[in-house]
């Protein structure tokens, strides 16, 4: 009998995408087993022969695989996801080490490969390897006392049977509410200048990166893949106040409401998570939420280019650690 509580998740860079790579990091902080869906195609072939019957010959068309899982953000374990989603970033410094990272612009990003391991690594227990894995969905949800969210979508080639790799927990430092800070600049301004105090409640920061596996001639399962603009997108939950009032009045006066915004988690020089986002305020307001009598106004943002800044998307992330295992 297998039991949930003893499945884990690993995963491994690969060299060459799509060949499977044995597990370096054993993955901390997640709040459930991992959703995985086998994508396959197998049709009976239709037989214009003189029969009444569904066909009698069948083919099997080929597969792919989606994993996904929710955890607690940590501040060591973001590049793997930041590394998928953006491109391998080198990391700068010297302890503390700072991964940059940003929205492709001319050049489709060099992605991290994944080979992804998951099972409780007990003989004969539920112990699977997904290669090619590339990060299509990322996001980031953080609400008052309470540790940071994620959720990442991945998609993958062939699922196999796999032998997992003996891992140890690594040292973890989770992303906290208590720890964050919202900017919100004017489009001309400067970015990171202008806090907002005592008005945020709750944010959900999106990363849709639209990506489809692809097969050539010859595949079974997936040997390339395409890609595309990564769509970001900012949601938050304000108190109303004479801060948030400003935000809806420009909004219901039809104007186009640009701002550049930046979310950031810190906890000392090795721990920071800054998530920069120039953005539209779409004109989707919620009228109104509530926590318990005080009323709350929900605004969404658009990533868009900005000139300054020079991209759309950015995030940065220090810690201690000076080479992902």
């Amino acid at each position: 009998m297998s039991n949930k509580r003893l499945i884990k998740v690993q995963l491994g860079k690969e060299v060459t995408a799509f060949t499977p790579v044995a597990a370096t990091a054993l993955l901390a902080e997640l709040d459930d087993m991992p959703k995985v869906t086998l994508d396959g195609l197998s049709e009976v072939l239709m037989d214009q022969a003189g029969a009444l019957n569904p066909g009698t010959v069948a083919v099997f068309d080929g597969a792919q695989t989606q994993i996904g899982w929710s955890g607690k953000a940590t501040y060591q374990d973001l590049p793997f996801f930041m590394d998928s989603l953006f491109g391998v970033a080198t990391p700068s410094g010297a302890n503390p080490y700072v991964y940059a990272y940003a929205g492709p612009l001319a050049t489709p990003p060099t992605l991290r490969r994944n080979t992804i391991e998951f099972g409780d690594a007990i003989s004969g227990g539920p112990n699977y390897k997904i290669p090619g894995c590339l990060l299509n969905k990322f996001s980031l949800s953080t609400k008052p006392r309470e540790a940071v969210n994620y959720s990442v979508e991945f998609l993958g080639g062939q699922l196999s049977t796999v032998t997992m790799a003996a891992l140890s927990n690594r040292t973890q430092t989770p992303l906290h509410n208590s720890q964050a800070s919202i900017y919100i600049d004017a489009w001309g301004g400067t970015l990171g200048a202008t806090a907002v105090t005592a008005t945020a409640q709750e944010f959900t920061l999106d990363y849709d990166a639209k990506r489809a596996m692809a097969w050539l001639s010859g595949d079974l399962f997936p040997t390339d893949h395409d890609e595309d603009i990564i769509a970001c997108t900012l949601k938050g939950v304000f108190k109303f106040n004479a801060t948030s009032k400003a935000y809806v009045d420009e909004l219901i006066g039809n104007a186009i409401a640009q701002r550049q915004l930046r979310l950031k988690f810190t906890t000392g020089a090795t721990a920071i998570a800054q998530f920069d986002l120039p953005a539209l305020l779409t004109p989707k307001i919620d009228m109104w939420g509530e926590r318990n009598t005080t009323i709350m106004v929900s605004i969404e943002a658009q990533a868009m280019y900005h000139s300054t800044v020079a991209n759309y998307a950015k995030v940065s992330i220090t810690n201690a650690v000076s080479a992902l295992p």
